[in-house]
């Protein structure tokens, strides 16, 4: 019974000792667990500490793809998300020191509103917009500039861009594309002198046409002649001429220095003309002298019974040209205006817009405007203003009552009175100027060689020269 007890005694205490030993293994295996658990919390926080750190460092070597990516891998780690945003705008300010404005921009315009982001992407608009300018991408640039709005001088830039646009068209053969944008910046720096000289070299008139004889300008600026030139003299002794027009018994020329020289008829006081200075375009009529001024006024000297030398008054004009009798004047922005005999409505020319070089006739006027179209009113009697359906046309030309036309593939085309064989030019090609008379046509080649068809009683189509000026 005493051994049972004590026994009993025993069990009971080993049971107890049991219970804590199993609560100890159980304390220890939690404290294990937390010790484990707080190394590997440990650890992981250490291994994101480092590459946050690393992060860093990769960035501050301009290694920013490979910062952006450790710093996505950390995920919510401190201000990861932040320091993706951070790098993403540092990476814009690199590729703007590195002139990649266009890479900056996208990044700029990606980070919305992070920091001073939408002030930076007009900024990198703005110095994109002038670097597309200094590689003659105008359009881009322009739309760029536009973007950038108010920033800094974007609206002046815009300008400036048209400007340097419509000079780099003028300089690779598309003066119709820049003339068009010269008139829609017109009062920007010299744009009226450009345009001006434009009009001074497509209206240098090298071959000329009388009723009786026909001229040329030959390129050591002697003048040749066909046909009974009788009346002129004095023209052997020309020297140095530019251009040159043919009244109704008269010549005109232009030299290199800004003087006119007149031979031939002087009813009208046609040679006072011989006093003036500063000319840089002549035009004849049936017996007045038109001259355009360097400064863009008109002077005119001669028979004035219909007005049609009142053009003291005329400013900003940038091509003139004589009718029989009465003068017509092409104005910078591309309009024009008249004054002279109205009777057939030569002059109603008030109307006309977008006229890039206008021509008088003996009583009907024709304007070519930018499109290649073609513009003509007055005298139609003979169909010399039937140009309606004309396109591509690069130049025009009114004579007595026939009108040519210059197409933009050297070819030539004419309508109105062929009594005298003047409109058989449908076999010229190559032709850079043409010259509608009295009765007879004048064509000039690339090569400087002429062409003419028409009245040859006098032997004014005998102009096998041959030395003929271009340019």
């Amino acid at each position: 019974m005493k051994h049972a007890k004590t026994q009993k005694r025993l069990t009971r205490e080993q049971k107890r000792k049991h219970e804590i030993l199993v609560k100890a293994s159980i304390a220890s295996i939690s404290l294990l667990v937390i010790i484990i658990t707080f190394l590997i919390v440990f650890f992981v926080a250490d291994i994101k500490y480092f590459d946050y750190r690393d992060a860093i460092k990769l960035r501050n070597k301009d290694q920013f793809d490979e910062a952006i990516v450790m710093f996505e891998n950390l995920k919510d780690y401190k201000d990861a998300p932040e320091q993706v945003k951070e790098t993403y705008y540092m990476k814009a300010f690199w590729f703007m020191e590195n002139e990649q404005y266009d890479a900056a921009s996208y990044i700029f315009g990606s980070l919305g509103d992070y920091k001073d982001c939408e002030s930076r992407l007009t900024w990198a608009y703005y110095k994109w917009a002038r670097q597309m300018v200094a590689l003659n991408e105008f359009d881009g640039a322009i739309t760029l500039f536009t973007i950038a709005g108010t920033y800094s001088d974007s609206k002046e830039q815009i300008t400036e861009t048209n400007y340097l646009k419509a000079i780099y068209l003028m300089e690779n053969g598309q003066p119709i594309e820049a003339i068009e944008i010269f008139m829609s910046i017109m009062t920007y720096k010299d744009v009226k002198s450009r345009i001006l000289n434009y009009y001074i070299d497509l209206n240098n008139r090298y071959v000329s046409a009388g009723i009786k004889y026909s001229a040329g300008v030959n390129e050591d600026g002697t003048v040749s002649l066909a046909g009974d030139y009788s009346p002129l003299a004095t023209v052997k002794n020309w020297t140095g001429i530019s251009t040159i027009d043919c009244g109704d018994e008269f010549l005109a020329g232009l030299t290199t220095e800004g003087r006119v020289l007149v031979s031939g008829n002087n009813e009208y006081g046609e040679k006072d003309a011989q006093e003036w200075g500063s000319i840089v375009q002549i035009s004849a009529g049936g017996g007045h002298i038109a001259a355009l001024r360097n400064d863009g006024t008109v002077k005119a000297v001669g028979f004035a019974l219909y007005n049609q030398c009142a053009v003291g008054d005329w400013k900003n004009i940038v091509q003139i040209s004589c009718g029989q009798n009465y003068t017509v004047g092409l104005k910078a922005d591309g309009t024009a205006r008249a004054t002279g005999e109205w009777v057939q409505g030569q002059c109603k020319v008030k109307d006309w817009t977008g006229i890039m070089q206008i021509d008088a006739g003996k009583n009907h006027t024709v304007g070519l405007k930018l499109d290649g179209t073609v513009i003509a009113t007055g005298d139609n009697s003979y169909g010399q203003c039937n140009i309606d359906d004309w396109q591509d046309i690069a130049y025009v030309s009114a004579g007595d009552n026939f009108t040519l036309g210059i197409k933009s593939d050297g070819s030539v085309i004419a309508t109105g009175d062929n009594s005298y064989g003047q409109c058989n030019v449908e076999g010229w090609k190559d032709v850079i100027y043409v010259y509608a008379g009295n009765y007879h046509s004048i064509g000039l080649k690339s090569d400087g060689t002429a062409l003419a068809a028409g009245w040859n009683g006098e032997g004014q189509c005998a102009t096998a020269w041959g030395d003929i000026k271009i340019k």
